[in-house]
């Protein structure tokens, strides 16, 4: 733990509402704390790129930059700072909600053949969150396949998962194709380090059109973290897929009929759209959803399901079925 010159434990208060910021800060002054507040993201964003923290205390619905924000551009910043996200929308347990989404699938009549996890399979990408990812993903029986995203480590996922051959150790992308399954499987990894949004090079967008000429007969299903289509979501269109990327990837699709879906994650909400001569599908999210709104920030819907998308192949057609799964 880290202390301040007076040996006191410190604190930062993130709340848009002085009232509230005034509280807590009594409150904490008085139990011996010492405390620093700030009234948004980006200021709280300047105050840990000057000082260490023990705890931060931070709101979810603020202007100028949210709590969720906050913590998206923070990342490996916070160090070993505990952060308690506050909010009078409720709370949210994210580890809660996936293990109820893998139950629910295990309890499916017909359980999938395979299942795609993609991306931001952490928040901060440690070893620690891994093994806990693990232990979930340990009770399932079908093959699982990973793919990162922004708020992953591609070296320690690709370590924390030994056994999942597919996953290069000390890889620049963790891209990979499955061929054990009526539909073929690309992986495709997105993510830049340090950044939101996504991004394909020309080794990703070589290596794919060369997987996709290999077996042009073969109905595929590409899945990735970031969407190449515009949402309408404001907040994460502005972190999606960049420009350069989908302009790349839609020729590459293009080129290649047997692409019957390209599926995404990053949005935490369910949306479908054509694109090209195929389809994305962007998978709602496990862990918590996102509420609807096409300008604002990003904000969690704690009135909302967790929930995964089903796709049915029948050797002709792929149809997709949204699954809510109530608390």
């Amino acid at each position: 733990m880290m202390e301040s010159d007076n040996g006191r434990q410190k604190i930062l208060v993130i709340d848009d509402e002085a009232n509230m910021c005034h509280m807590l800060s009594a409150v904490l002054k008085r139990a011996g704390y010492s405390v620093d507040t700030a009234t948004d993201g980006q200021a709280g964003l300047q105050q840990i790129g000057r000082e260490h923290y023990d705890f931060i205390l931070c709101d979810i619905k603020m202007p100028v930059m949210g709590g969720m924000d906050f913590l998206r551009a923070a990342g490996a910043r916070v160090g070993q700072s505990t952060v308690i996200m506050m909010s009078a929308y409720g709370s949210i347990d994210a580890y809660a909600n996936v293990a109820r989404c893998i139950r629910h699938i295990m309890a499916l009549e017909r359980r999938p053949d395979a299942l795609l996890v993609s991306g931001d399979l952490t928040h901060y990408g440690t070893h620690e969150e891994y093994g806990r990812l693990r232990e979930l993903l340990g009770t399932l029986t079908m093959p699982v396949y990973l793919i990162p995203g922004n708020h992953d480590d591609r070296g320690n996922l690709a370590e924390s998962f030994p056994d999942h051959a597919h996953l290069q150790r000390g890889a620049d992308a963790l891209c990979y194709a499955i061929d054990m399954h009526p539909m073929r499987l690309i992986g495709l990894d997105t993510v830049v380090p340090g950044a939101e949004g996504g991004a394909l090079g020309s080794r990703q967008c070589e290596w794919l059109e060369s997987r996709l000429s290999a077996m042009p007969d073969q109905p595929t299903i590409i899945f990735m973290h970031h969407p190449p289509v515009e949402t309408g979501i404001r907040n994460m269109d502005e972190i999606a897929l960049d420009g350069a990327g989908v302009e790349a990837l839609s020729r590459i699709v293009a080129r290649h009929a047997q692409v019957k879906r390209v599926v995404c994650g990053h949005v935490h909400r369910d949306i479908h759209a054509l694109w090209g001569a195929t389809a994305v599908s962007v998978c709602p999210s496990a862990a918590y959803q996102a509420r609807f709104t096409l300008g604002g920030e990003f904000e969690p819907a704690a009135g909302e399901h967790p929930a995964y998308h089903l796709h049915y192949w029948n050797g002709r057609e792929l149809a997709t079925h949204t699954i809510t799964v109530p608390r």
